[in-house]
């Protein structure tokens, strides 16, 4: 997708790499797709974490043990 070239083309940040994740998550990737994205975020700004616990683009992740260890 669109996205993903520009994403590839900026610098990598915290933002950039949620981002990726939100763009995992509405293509229909794996919940694993989605965390290794976060967990990059993550360990830029530890703060993404609470974000993403809450953040609805994530909602059919927030059951998965996976997401749940990544982001609490």
């Amino acid at each position: 997708p669109q996205a993903t070239k520009v994403l590839s083309a900026i610098a990598t940040t915290s933002e950039s790499l949620y981002l990726k994740a939100i763009i995992s998550a509405r293509n229909g990737e794996n919940v694993d797709a989605v965390v290794t994205n976060l967990k990059q975020a993550f360990a830029k700004d530890s703060n993404l974490k609470t974000k993403a616990s809450k953040d609805r683009e994530f909602i059919k992740f927030m059951n998965d043990t996976t997401f749940s260890s990544a982001v609490n």
